[in-house]
């Protein structure tokens, strides 16, 4: 049976990064190209994206897709098995689903994010926040246009795309049909905000909200973040759009892992689906890591009771999965101190309102113990 499924991203995707790049899925390695330099048709029309398209049509595994293999092997789902359901290519080049992130314009801080997708995170590194120009703005937008008809899904990430003022041009083009996918950190005050009264027009809206944890916590790991605020407009969300249209998109971290009960409480009492996902370790300037949030590598002490915790929810098939990584994987030395001293540098960059020793008390222990 064939293992290496081909992704019909590769025919039916666009992908523009925060800085231009351009993508036919936001799970690619690398970009295929900028719109600073050069055109969308010489992108996908051009060597790179030409070899990688005949590679998935062969089913040959290819690089640029390896974090699709990566995930499909640690947790059973992956960007790619989703797109594959969702959006079957014909066989050609023809935009089903587009994925518009802007600039790097957010409010927040968050604990595992970084300069390319925030631009607080980029204040703290003293880089420009990064804004697309006039000019390749409008090309999207024609080419959104131009494909509009065959346009299903559009997701609307960021920075944070509530923010993002070029989704209101975008929401004034599409089809009042389009299914619109929205990952916000809903921490901008709604009452206002123009994004949201135009996605108000269209009825087939998934709302995603990106919080991890609930309370002390959430302001911790979201920092900026009101978790007052945060309640104030899920209600919105729900009143606008109903309880039916919002999951919660946790990110599964060591933030997360210890405190997976209360997390599925609070989406039981309203209601709302959770839908998790992995974290990807990325670099940032300031604070230069391979810290050791994703669980897996650190000591056996603290995977077996990140598995613990696993076992106090209602689990499915990501979990089912998390729990086989987590007995299978290896410890990296020395991560525990890493994560330990990284944690300590990015408190002192943004200080917290409590610690994560005193917010997470368990595992600030395990983390401390010899072996």
């Amino acid at each position: 049976m064939n293992n290496i499924p081909n992704c019909s991203a590769i025919d039916t995707g666009l992908f523009l990064t925060t800085d231009g790049g351009l993508k036919t899925c936001c799970s690619g390695a690398y970009d295929l190209g900028n719109l600073r330099v050069e055109s969308l048709s010489d992108v996908y029309g051009g060597e790179q994206y030409i070899k990688i398209r005949n590679a998935l049509i062969n089913d040959q595994k290819h690089k640029y897709c390896l974090r699709c293999d990566q995930h499909e092997e640690t947790s059973g789902n992956s960007q790619r098995v989703v797109f594959n359901k969702e959006f079957p290519s014909t066989g050609a080049r023809r935009i089903k689903q587009i994925d518009l992130r802007w600039s790097n314009l957010c409010n927040l801080t968050c604990r595992y994010c970084n300069s390319t997708d925030s631009s607080e995170w980029a204040k703290l590194e003293s880089i420009p926040i990064e804004s697309v120009s006039r000019d390749y703005a409008s090309e999207i937008l024609e080419t959104v246009e131009k494909n509009k008809e065959s346009i299903e899904c559009v997701y609307l990430l960021g920075g944070e795309p509530l923010l993002q003022k070029y989704n209101i041009n975008l929401l004034d083009i599409i089809k009042p049909s389009t299914k619109i996918d929205i990952l916000t950190n809903l921490s901008v005050d709604l009452t206002n905000n123009r994004v949201y009264q135009k996605l108000k027009n269209f009825p087939n809206v998934i709302w995603n909200l990106s919080f991890d944890n609930i309370e002390e916590r959430f302001e911790y790991v979201r920092h900026g973040a009101s978790w007052e605020l945060l309640l104030k407009n899920i209600n919105t969300i729900i009143n606008d759009f109903g309880v039916y249209r919002i999951n919660f998109h946790p990110v599964y971290s060591i933030w997360s892992a210890f405190a997976l009960k209360e997390y599925q409480d609070f989406a039981k009492s309203l209601g709302i689906r959770v839908n998790w996902q992995l974290a990807n370790e990325v670099p940032n300037l300031l604070l230069k890591h391979r810290a050791g949030y994703t669980v897996f590598d650190h000591k056996i002490a603290i995977r077996h009771a990140a598995i613990e915790h696993i076992n106090q929810i209602d689990q499915n098939d990501f979990f089912i999965n998390i729990t086989s990584s987590l007995k299978n994987s290896l410890e990296i030395s020395g991560l525990d101190t890493r994560f330990l001293r990284w944690t300590h540098e990015l408190e002192k960059t943004i200080p917290p309102k409590k610690t994560f020793q005193q917010l997470w008390p368990e595992v600030w222990d395990l983390l401390h113990q010899k072996n």
